[in-house]
């Protein structure tokens, strides 16, 4: 009987730990059940993709250094990548905020179809997330990008999400 009901981890360096995760992740799931709560907090993106390929059940998500690449925005995106996730927070650079706005829209319908579906839950929906703008060429910048997530929250009817981007 699982019973394992949250789990946060924090990694102070970017080593080459992908096996000794997969290992973990293993064990955790055997662990838990389907209402598992994962925080992680990274050190920064070197190697963020690949390490959260190996741990699916990371609800939270915390990069502390460095900023999101544009491969990791775009592995993101991808259904089967981190579909637990609902919290974000991690510096993505301003050339890349484009294709950050894109993947959370794809998260976003993508959950709203599973809510709409025989399933009834939302996997993946990112409801909350801190974006520091990196390289943002001013505060009007990031004021744009802030109404694009809004007008796009709109046109989904989308509630109860709270994106902070913020001029890093």
């Amino acid at each position: 009987m699982p019973n394992l009901q949250q789990f946060n981890f924090s990694l102070d360096e970017e080593p080459n730990i992908v096996p000794a995760l997969t290992e973990l992740a293993a064990i955790i799931k055997g662990l838990s059940g389907p209402n598992l709560i994962s925080e992680m907090i990274y050190p920064g993106d070197d190697g963020l993709t690949e390490v959260t390929s190996v741990l699916p059940f990371v609800t939270s998500l915390t990069a502390r250094q460095g900023f999101l690449a544009s491969s990791s925005i775009r592995v993101m995106a991808q259904k089967d990548h981190l579909p637990n996730l609902t919290s974000l927070s991690t510096n993505v650079a301003y050339a890349d905020m484009d294709a950050f706005i894109d993947m959370l829209k794809t998260r976003w319908v993508r959950g709203i179809e599973a809510q709409l579906s025989a399933s009834g839950s939302a996997p993946g929906m990112i409801l909350s997330a801190k974006i520091n703008i990196v390289y943002a060429p001013n505060q009007r910048s990031v004021s744009r990008l802030s109404r694009k997530v809004r007008e796009i929250q709109d046109r989904l009817k989308l509630e109860g999400a709270t994106i902070d981007l913020v001029d890093g």
